[in-house]
C-alpha cells in the first residue's frame, strides 16, 4: 500500500508497506510477490525403486544437505529418476534451494559441487527471471527467516512447510540490479569478516 513520501537516511523514502518484516523501502525501489521476480519449483518424490527400464539412479539434494553456509555434501543419497524429470529437476550453478520442511526457509547457493544432481520435494529451487541477483535473494531470505516472519507464515504451531505456493506469495522488496549485486557484495564481505572473527 503507498502512502506518502517520507525521508529517511538522505534518501526518499516511499510509505511502501507490504508485510511486518520490511516495511518502508526507497522509492526506486520495486516490491512484489517472489513470483515476480524468480520462478519456484518444488523437488522431485523419493524414488527408493526403479519403475522403468530408463530410470537412473542419481545424486539428489535433501533439506538436510542445506546449510546457510552453503550445500553440505558430506551425506548425499541417491534415488531413481526417469530421464524426464531428471531433466526438470536438475540442479544448476546459481540455484537457490530452500527448504521446505524442518528448519522452514533455511537456504543455500548451488555453485555446482556435484555434476547430474536433482532434488527432493522437500526444497524449493528458485531461478531468477530477467537478470535479477539470485544472491540478493539468498540474503533477502536469509532476513525473512531471521524476522520470524516465514515461521507465521507457515504457523509453526502445526507441522511447517514453507511450500511453493508460500515461497511464491512471499512479499520480497527489490532494487535496481546494480543495486543488487552491490548490497549482495557488501554482505558477503561483511560476512567474511564475521566467519574470521569466530575462527580465531
Amino acid at each position: 500500500m503507498k502512502g506518502e513520501t517520507v525521508v529517511g537516511d538522505g534518501e526518499e523514502m516511499s510509505e511502501l508497506y507490504c508485510n511486518p518484516w520490511f516495511g518502508h523501502i526507497p522509492v526506486k525501489w520495486q516490491q512484489g510477490q517472489i513470483k515476480r521476480f524468480y520462478s519456484v519449483r518444488l523437488g522431485k518424490m523419493l524414488q527408493p525403486n526403479s519403475s522403468d527400464p530408463y530410470d537412473e539412479l542419481i545424486p539428489y539434494m535433501r533439506a538436510a544437505n542445506i546449510t546457510w553456509k552453503g550445500p553440505d555434501i558430506s551425506d548425499i543419497k541417491k534415488m531413481w529418476a526417469s530421464p524426464k524429470e531428471i531433466c526438470e529437476n536438475q540442479l544448476e550453478p546459481g540455484d537457490l534451494l530452500v527448504s521446505e520442511g524442518g528448519d522452514v526457509g533455511r537456504s543455500c547457493l548451488w555453485n555446482g559441487e556435484i555434476p547430474s544432481c536433482i532434488f527432493q520435494n522437500a526444497i524449493n529451487r528458485i531461478r531468477p527471471r530477467k537478470q535479477n541477483s539470485i544472491k540478493f535473494l539468498r540474503y533477502v531470505m536469509e532476513a525473512v527467516k531471521e524476522s520470524g516472519w516465514i515461521d507465521i507464515l507457515c504457523n509453526k504451531a502445526t507441522i511447517a512447510h514453507f511450500t511453493a505456493e508460500k515461497v511464491n506469495a512471499l512479499e520480497i522488496p527489490l532494487p535496481p540490479l546494480p543495486e543488487q549485486h552491490r548490497i549482495a557484495t557488501y554482505l558477503d564481505k561483511q560476512t567474511e569478516k564475521i566467519d574470521q572473527l569466530i575462527e580465531m
